[in-house]
């Protein structure tokens, strides 16, 4: 297992147009690949108030303190270069699979985030066309959830 860690950074949103939005950070390693992971999210910059005290503005759906991000939130990581839409930065792409729609702040922009990353799933391919990539991505998410039901 590795572990990367970074702050969250504005993707392109082509995961979210394909129905598999995506955390990001940026990544210079030598990881490269889609793999199965788990994702722990940082808490929220507190804001303070009139009186001086520090709150946290989650919208009362905390993430950071949920028992879910103490598990660790599954996901599919992909880390590399995006070759389908001829992205050559390499970057760190996290759907999280499932238990992350229930809460109530799901904008991650500037937070620090952990991934774990555990068994890698494919190599990084260029596809034909974002259909394909698609279809691929949902083949990714299911051989994720395999992993974390035999392994974790």
């Amino acid at each position: 297992m590795e572990i990367i860690e970074g702050q969250v950074v504005k993707g392109l949103g082509v995961g979210k147009k394909l129905g598999f939005p995506t955390i990001n950070i940026l990544y210079d390693g030598k990881l490269s690949g889609v793999f199965a992971g788990k994702v722990f999210i940082g808490e929220k910059p507190k804001i303070v108030t009139a009186f001086g005290r520090e709150a946290c503005h989650c919208g009362g759906g905390c993430l950071c303190g949920s028992e879910q991000n103490k598990k660790g939130f599954v996901a599919a990581v992909h880390i590399g270069k995006r070759p389908t839409i001829n992205e050559n930065e390499p970057i760190l792409e996290a759907h999280i699979i499932d238990g992350f729609e229930k809460f109530v702040d799901k904008d991650l922009s500037g937070r620090e985030i952990k991934v774990e990353v555990f068994e890698k799933i494919r190599d990084t391919k260029k596809f034909a066309n974002l259909d394909e990539l698609k279809k691929q991505i949902a083949e990714d998410v299911k051989n994720v959830g395999y992993f974390f039901k035999k392994n974790i």
